[in-house]
């Protein structure tokens, strides 16, 4: 219908990691040409016990694979991500962490934030309110560690973050972005250039990935062996400076790829 009325209308849709496979690509690919602009993915968790306890009825290999399709397709997206329950272990959290390090999807701090909301009148309501686990969690530790995740609260943190959602959402699938435009250009010299940005984006999307990722994993590590959140100043401090120096690295590039991009409009 948008398509034989020629209109112009820009739209996002939520979508479950199992409704996106290969046989649907050439719906996407529909769907993008006619104005699709971005996905919202609920891929909860990486943890296949958590998966069950939410019942969602998902493989974590559908996840790795929608997110595969997305990226291929250069499909912008966002994506639900929970990770800490009441039940969660240090084992679950472990696999959440490697999940979200395989994918990249480690770039997106906020999913090192988020815990289960649970709702009266569900199942899992009744299970947590048997067991006396509404407001707190069967292992002490991982609750603190929850807590202290949501309360790192430090000022430059909080702003670069803000200014980082958007741009996070894109460099999911930045560099393969690039693929797409580089069927677009013509001149040589712009294609190298092109071709630069995608190795640079390759490169920032590592690092920041491998920024977040190591530092749940050492806080996981420092609780597990029994030190103390409040010894953990040094690690944070360390952790936000690696954080804004690479975001800025961003930043700058995002800034310079943009004049490029003009520049290839005007090519076209």
């Amino acid at each position: 219908e948008l398509e034989s009325r020629n209109l112009e209308i820009a739209f996002s849709v939520c979508l479950r990691p199992n409704n996106l496979t290969e046989k649907n690509r050439p719906l996407l690919e529909k769907l993008k040409s006619v104005g699709l602009k971005g996905i919202f993915l609920g891929i909860e968790s990486g943890s296949k016990s958590d998966i069950q306890l939410y019942n969602k009825k998902v493989k974590i290999a559908q996840n790795e694979n929608a997110i595969k399709l997305l990226r291929s397709l250069a499909i912008p997206f966002q994506f639900g991500f929970i990770m800490y329950n009441p039940f969660s272990s240090f084992s679950t959290l472990r696999e959440n962490l490697n999940f979200l390090e395989k994918t990249k999807l480690g770039i997106d701090y906020t999913a090192f934030l988020k815990g289960l909301d649970v709702y009266p009148g569900t199942k899992l309501y009744t299970q947590l309110a048997e067991k006396n686990l509404l407001n707190t969690y069967q292992d002490a530790r991982v609750h603190a560690i929850y807590q202290f995740f949501n309360k790192f609260d430090e000022k430059e943190l909080f702003s670069l973050e803000r200014k980082l959602v958007n741009l996070i959402s894109t460099l999911h699938i930045l560099p393969e972005l690039i693929v797409f435009y580089l069927t677009e250009v013509k001149n040589p010299q712009l294609q190298q250039i092109l071709l630069k940005f995608q190795t640079i984006f390759l490169k920032i999307r590592d690092k920041i990935n491998e920024l977040n990722c190591n530092f749940f994993r050492e806080i996981l590590n420092q609780i597990e062996r029994g030190n103390s959140l409040k010894n953990l100043q040094e690690l944070k401090k360390t952790f936000l400076d690696a954080k804004i120096k690479i975001s800025m690295e961003l930043f700058e590039s995002y800034n310079e790829f943009k004049r490029v991009l003009n520049q290839v409009a005007r090519e076209k």
